[in-house]
């Protein structure tokens, strides 16, 4: 963490404008980065690390349902509505409902977790029914936000997560198809099968497309929506490697990709001047270097593989490790995929947030901590039962031997 904080300082100081670099390094990195290791020193017990799951998820869940409820009463009726206008479904929460889809992406697979842990607490119809409700209202703004990278990094963390927290291989093969149906609205891959068998079938498949996601066209780099959706993106990438081959030790600098981008990076062919990679490592490699890109990414990698390695040797009857590992490792699969697709600015100062990043951070923590939280439940016990996961009244972690007073 030390290095980057380095770098990124170092980045920083060689921006011509640090009134508009500086905050986009606090905010988009130094914050996360502390907030990453504020968790790690606390080191919070197997309780503490249920708590704070269970708090993060229900704080996406309770902007989704005053988000939905501000836009029923005050802004939007009709689904054609809820579209015209779905920059204002986060206005008041998270600001950009770029941000509320990728928060959401990494709340589902926590609130999957509550509800298939229900049976662990006591009143689990209560758990059942409060769980149940966060999540239909969860998927129903993911909806909402009429983003593909959303709808793509939702399903997929979602869906992985169901498939290897099930035994049974009936189940997870309609959970497989069920997924790819689901992602052929996003992408419309079937089209390009049926044209070749009928016509009149990829016709019909089109429209039933098109008449769940409107916005279908913007995956086809060949349409007038797909061209600045996927082709004018794809050039930013390419124009973001090239910066970071160029400055590879401390990049451009923070807020500097788009002038960057303008003045030597821009292909001949781009007819749009975009201020970000919109994919988060080219991203980070072209405003911050190569070294913060490759830390960054290798404590996504690490978080993921700790809590697939949790998951792995933890006993069958031990749900609340199974479980809670499946659903860290898809929340963070789910942010990736996001910021691949959609890409994750860390902070640009007419979005007024950073929720996001802040959130990915928090998991990355928990990711990192889960194999020694695992171990460390129940001295000399490989598993422990629902009681370890609640902490006593008014203690919500735990450092060293004693737990942490509220």
């Amino acid at each position: 963490m030390a290095v980057v904080v380095a770098v990124t300082a170092v980045s920083t100081a060689q921006t011509p404008s640090l009134l508009r670099s500086l905050p986009i390094a606090q905010h988009g990195l130094v914050e996360p980065l502390l907030l990453l290791g504020l968790i790690l020193w606390l080191r919070p017990g197997w309780a503490g690390v249920v708590v704070l799951l269970g708090a993060m998820g229900a704080s996406v869940a309770l902007a989704s349902i005053f988000s939905l409820t501000r836009m029923l009463l005050r802004v939007a009726q009709t689904l054609a509505a809820f579209e015209a206008e779905r920059t204002q479904l986060s206005r008041l929460v998270y600001y950009n409902v770029g941000i509320f889809g990728d928060l959401l992406t990494m709340a589902l697979p926590l609130l999957l977790a509550w509800l298939l842990l229900r049976r662990q607490w006591p009143h689990s119809r209560l758990w059942t029914a409060l769980a149940g409700a966060a999540i239909a209202i969860s998927i129903g703004c993911v909806y909402l936000t009429f983003s593909k990278s959303a709808w793509l990094g939702s399903i997929i963390a979602c869906a992985g997560m169901l498939i290897v927290t099930t035994g049974d291989w009936r189940r997870r093969g309609a959970i497989v198809v069920i997924s790819a149906a689901l992602i052929s609205f996003v992408i419309p891959y079937p089209a390009v099968l049926l044209r070749a068998v009928s016509p009149g079938m990829a016709a019909t498949y089109n429209q039933i497309v098109n008449n769940v996601n409107s916005r279908a066209d913007t995956i086809d780099p060949n349409s007038p929506e797909g061209e600045v959706s996927v082709t004018e993106r794809l050039y930013a990438s390419e124009a973001a490697l090239r910066m970071a081959a160029d400055h590879p030790l401390i990049g451009v600098g923070p807020g500097s990709f788009a002038a960057a981008y303008q003045s030597t990076y821009r292909r001949a062919g781009a007819t749009r001047a975009l201020d970000s990679a919109h994919d988060l490592l080219p991203y980070l490699a072209a405003e911050f270097g190569l070294i913060v890109a490759a830390i960054v990414a290798l404590g996504l990698l690490t978080a993921v593989l700790f809590a697939a390695q949790v998951y792995l040797r933890a006993p069958p009857e031990d749900q609340f490790a199974r479980i809670g590992s499946a659903a860290v490792g898809a929340a963070i699969i789910g942010f990736v995929i996001v910021a691949t697709t959609f890409g994750v600015d860390l902070y640009r100062p007419y979005r007024l947030m950073n929720s996001d990043v802040m959130f990915a951070s928090a998991l990355v923590a928990v990711g990192l901590l889960l194999p020694g939280t695992i171990a460390g439940r129940t001295p000399g016990s490989e598993a422990a039962g629902p009681r370890d996961a609640v902490p006593p009244p008014g203690r919500v972690g735990h450092h060293g031997g004693g737990w942490i007073s509220a």
